[in-house]
């Protein structure tokens, strides 16, 4: 159980730490193209394609913190006039949804990342780097999260804790 839950700590690590990465880089190049536009007077428009791919690779690692947190966006309202068990049983199904969606978008981001590789990969329009690189942020996303929430259903309802996702005592 403590290697579960270190290499946990060490994925949790990886994920704020490529999420801050992404984020500290997209920054630096929006800022390097200001500065490129408004003090030299030089059009920097690659930097905009870089930072335009940086914020989608914030987005697909993002979600990542956000499914292990359980923060993504539900509606509650019916769910909270429930009682007890019927509402356990309601928000069990909901995350076994949710693993499912994630899991089908990771096969079709695998598919697509697949598709867009080899020796005639499409290359984005100014930077000339491969669309792969783009699409492999959605295979790891949709991946992580799928992983994330089976974490979520084992340590929450197979384990028969008090605390529930969403339940509110």
């Amino acid at each position: 159980m403590k290697i579960l839950q270190a290499i946990d700590k060490f994925l949790i690590h990886c994920e704020e730490f490529l999420s801050a990465l992404a984020m500290l880089s997209m920054c630096l190049v929006v800022f390097a193209a200001i500065v490129c536009r408004y003090t030299l007077s030089i059009s920097f428009a690659s930097g905009e394609e870089i930072a335009r791919y940086m914020m989608v690779w914030c987005i697909f690692l993002g979600i990542i913190g956000a499914t292990r947190k359980n923060a993504h966006v539900r509606v509650e309202a019916f769910v909270d006039f429930l009682p007890a068990l019927p509402r356990r049983l309601i928000i069990f199904l909901s995350e076994l949804i949710t693993i499912g969606t994630f899991c089908a978008m990771f096969y079709f981001a695998i598919e697509l990342t697949g598709r867009s590789m080899g020796p005639r990969a499409q290359l984005t329009p100014l930077t000339r780097i491969p669309y792969w690189y783009l699409y492999v942020s959605l295979a790891i996303g949709f991946g992580m999260s799928a992983l994330r929430g089976v974490q979520i259903i084992v340590k929450e309802f197979l384990r028969h804790t008090t605390q529930v996702p969403g339940l509110r005592k």
